[in-house]
């Protein structure tokens, strides 16, 4: 995967490569349509996005820890300006709205909560919508101080491809997502967490524990050896020898 095909539509952001976690959707769902059933937040329901679970609250890649790199940067003006932004996570709402039991309700994602992974810098996130002029649109920001300001609306049986997010600072992060129905029909769903790399503090930290070892070659060769896209090092959009020897290259250099 070279870039997901709504951010290559603009040119806004510099430099986003494939990520260990490959453009994928997270919906809602409930258990039945009845009022009052909690919201359910589903991944891996596309057969293509098998590889993603939900497991204790976090999103999981392939029984990991799913990780989006976020290194592109947003370049124009505007009010999120040198922010680091990505758009490999979307958040929707239309999967199971066939099934009636999304019925009445209209979906709000509030971004709970960021956390700093290993005590790096603090930061602020923001969701929203990418526009021609190369700028993002905030419609949630995890610094609001009320629930709404917090908040994304997915709307009814929405699925918006423009959509895309930004962090103000490098780092490892935990986005906490609580999904609520501001019609009030079901009841607020269980955290989630999301994990994002932003910025490059440490590119052959492989597996983003915060430390160069050889459990990040292991895991890259791994990668490498099933043409997993997380192995497209250099962002070409395929995995060749030439990624090899640039994370080999990278990895000798350290962080």
């Amino acid at each position: 995967m070279k870039h997901s095909p709504h951010l290559a539509a603009f040119t806004l952001v510099a430099g986003i490569v494939a990520t260990s976690a490959a453009h994928n959707h997270i919906t809602v769902d409930t258990s039945s349509g009845s009022p009052g059933d909690s919201i359910g937040i589903r991944a891996g329901y596309y057969p293509s996005e098998s590889a993603y679970s939900i497991f204790d609250n976090r999103l999981y890649f392939n029984g990991a820890i799913a990780v989006y790199n976020v290194t592109g940067q947003l370049t124009q003006s505007g009010p999120l300006h040198g922010w680091y932004a990505g758009d490999d996570l979307l958040l929707t709402s239309d999967f199971y709205f066939a099934t009636g039991r999304l019925d009445g309700g209209n979906f709000q994602w509030e971004l709970v909560e960021i956390t700093s992974v290993g005590g790096g810098s603090p930061a602020s996130a923001a969701w929203g919508d990418f526009n021609t002029a190369g700028t993002l649109n905030p419609l949630a920001q995890s610094s609001a101080g009320t629930r709404l300001g917090r908040s994304f609306d997915t709307l009814v049986a929405g699925h918006d491809h423009k959509q895309g997010y930004a962090f103000s600072q490098p780092g490892l992060y935990d986005l906490k997502f609580v999904v609520w129905d501001s019609n009030g029909v079901y009841a607020d769903s269980e955290p989630v967490k999301a994990r994002f790399q932003v910025g490059d503090a440490c590119p052959p930290d492989f597996n983003h524990d915060g430390f160069l070892t050889g459990d990040d070659y292991d895991a890259f060769v791994a990668a490498f050896e099933q043409g997993d896209l997380a192995a497209d090092y250099n962002g070409d959009g395929f995995v060749t020898g030439d990624d090899f020897d640039a994370y080999v290259a990278a990895f000798e250099d350290g962080c």
